[in-house]
């Protein structure tokens, strides 16, 4: 039964083709009925997304750096988001485990004033620690059993702050996670982040370039992760951040 509060999922895709099969299965179990697709998908993603009944809203904008992330965000909120509708916040590698229903969560917001719930992160490692390729028709979470902080190695030093995720917002409204005032953790939700794959390299060397190109921070973390991944063999230590 639909709430009354109408879900959209806004989502940014990039690199994530593989597992867009399991994005679309964990998040056509939530009573959303749109998905926004504001950056190019792959041949493909878009028709599984449709197969699974999800409505695509497409906005295009006219931001071409990573210094505008934040007013390409804005930007895409404000076309399509209503002034009191919630909406849901996923990149395609994080499904979010509420401990409620949306709703109860929204309502809770609602009577104490409060315009975002943030969830916490909890990395997802295959067994032996490795970034395997993802498999179609295996569920995630038994490609991906390990559940755990791969903040615990210290690589870099921006990554502590970003294990708090915003996953509902009160539209159009957005910060970035770590600016929201009228924010909560009330309830203990979990943002599964099934990152670490056969695509994290690869993703993390672009972002790497492409935030030292702009002096952003945060490259230093994702070039300390390369530099840890290639040393050993492209295994995390599970012994260590369990």
């Amino acid at each position: 039964m639909m709430s009354k509060y109408a879900m959209k999922l806004f989502v940014r895709w990039m690199y994530f083709k593989d597992l867009i099969p399991h994005f679309a299965k964990h998040y056509a179990n939530f009573n959303i009925y749109a998905v926004v697709n504001n950056y190019d998908c792959e041949p493909g993603m878009l028709e599984t997304l449709k197969e699974y009944n999800f409505n695509i809203l497409n906005v295009t904008d006219d931001y071409e750096t990573v210094k505008d992330n934040v007013k390409k965000l804005k930007y895409y909120i404000k076309k399509i988001i209503k002034p009191k509708e919630w909406f849901v916040v996923a990149d395609p590698d994080e499904f979010h485990e509420f401990p409620i229903p949306i709703h109860q969560i929204i309502e809770y917001c609602e009577k104490n004033k409060i315009r975002c719930h943030k969830g916490k992160f909890v990395d997802r490692l295959a067994k032996d620690g490795s970034i395997p390729k993802i498999k179609p028709h295996v569920p995630i979470e038994e490609q991906f059993p390990i559940q755990c902080d791969t903040a615990k190695l210290h690589l870099g030093h921006v990554r502590g702050r970003n294990q708090i995720k915003v996953v509902l917002i009160k539209g159009p409204y957005f910060n970035s996670p770590h600016k929201h005032k009228n924010s909560c953790l009330h309830f203990p939700v979990k943002v599964h982040h099934y990152k670490w794959n056969n695509n994290s390299v690869s993703r993390l060397k672009h972002r790497a370039e492409m935030y030292k190109k702009h002096n952003i921070l945060c490259w230093e973390y994702s070039q300390a992760i390369i530099d840890y991944l290639e040393k050993h063999q492209n295994k995390f230590p599970i012994k260590g951040l369990v």
